[in-house]
């Protein structure tokens, strides 16, 4: 666990961020890539944007989600129930796919996303299209990220929850 979380539900998907393998294969499309910004800008509002660099790196998420991956995650969404949520929550801007197949599926039967920005997530990486054209929320907690991302909403934490009441 990479924060040190309490564990909840672990995929132990391969090729994820710090592994040694992952961040050797890093090292190799750094230098595949030499000096190349990570992300590109988007047209008109200049937002950091995540787009694969190249057949090589294209190849490499395509083989990791749709190979290494989506059989865990399809057994852990049906055994989970994760498809049953009313609103999706996404650290960082991420989902299971860079694809947000998942996402649109649960988009399609009425639930929510939100997507919440911090730390290195649009200073390194940029947004990832497909899941910010259907996130209904983006939120950050970082001055900063403002710059990167006018649209985004600032959402001051710590949050106090207690005028809320939780739901089963």
């Amino acid at each position: 666990c990479l924060n040190e979380f309490e564990e909840d539900i672990s995929l132990d998907l391969p090729l994820l961020r710090g592994t040694p393998l992952d961040m050797a294969l890093k090292r190799v499309m750094s230098a595949l890539h030499g000096k190349r910004e990570k992300f590109t800008r988007a047209a008109g509002d200049g937002v950091p944007v995540w787009r694969p660099r190249g057949a090589i790196e294209r190849a490499f998420f395509a083989f990791r989600e749709n190979v290494l991956w989506k059989p865990k995650i399809e057994r852990a969404i049906r055994e989970y129930a994760l498809d049953t949520f009313d609103l999706y929550h996404l650290e960082a801007g991420v989902e299971f796919y860079r694809d947000a197949r998942f996402l649109k599926r649960m988009k399609a039967r009425g639930a929510r996303v939100v997507c919440y920005y911090l730390g290195t997530d649009l200073r390194d990486r940029g947004v990832i299209p497909a899941i910010r054209e259907i996130s209904d929320l983006n939120l950050t907690c970082e001055w900063d990220h403002l710059r990167l991302d006018p649209s985004l909403e600032f959402f001051f934490i710590p949050f106090d929850v207690s005028a809320y009441e939780a739901r089963e």
